[in-house]
């Protein structure tokens, strides 16, 4: 991340502080797996651009593993309920709570909204592999993958079905 963070430190302070930079940095840091430095930087970039949806799904992934989502879900509900990225944040809040049915139904409507983002393909597949419907969960990874095929949950999520299939040649 020092790389990165020397690449986007070189802007000037008001471009770096900007909703969109500070969202790769989220991005950069939730790659990572450091959840408190990607919901610094995600919150920044909230305050900067509290109506910007970029990287307001990734967001809800962080705050998901930190625990603390549903303020966040029905925040994108409230500036855009045509947005994606609003229905991945509810359906993530409905996942934390372990009701699959009512989280993929979310993220199925994100798919609805925007058929080309592969992060809510992904979260499909998720919901599936969490209900064992491997089967639905592999069609979902390989959406994701048809969208963009270096999309790393998507193949990551293929690889456990696999793995928990004991198809090896997969």
């Amino acid at each position: 991340m020092d790389a990165l963070d020397d690449v986007f430190l070189q802007l000037p302070h008001k471009q770096y502080n900007t909703g969109w930079v500070l969202s790769q940095v989220g991005k950069a840091h939730f790659e990572l797996v450091d959840y408190l430095e990607a919901e610094r930087a995600f919150s920044n970039a909230r305050l900067a651009s509290p109506y910007s949806l970029e990287g307001m799904d990734i967001y809800s992934t962080v705050l998901y593993h930190l625990m603390r989502l549903s303020n966040l879900a029905q925040e994108l509900i409230s500036t855009d309920r045509l947005a994606p990225q609003s229905w991945c944040a509810m359906g993530n809040c409905f996942s934390m709570q372990k009701d699959h049915e009512t989280a993929l139904k979310n993220f199925q409507r994100a798919v609805q909204l925007n058929s080309r983002f592969a992060y809510a393909h992904t979260l499909c597949g998720h919901e599936y592999v969490a209900s064992e419907d491997f089967e639905n969960g592999i069609k979902s990874y390989q959406n994701a993958l048809q969208v963009d095929g270096r999309h790393y949950n998507a193949w990551y999520g293929l690889t456990m079905i696999y793995l928990r299939q004991e198809k090896y040649e997969f």
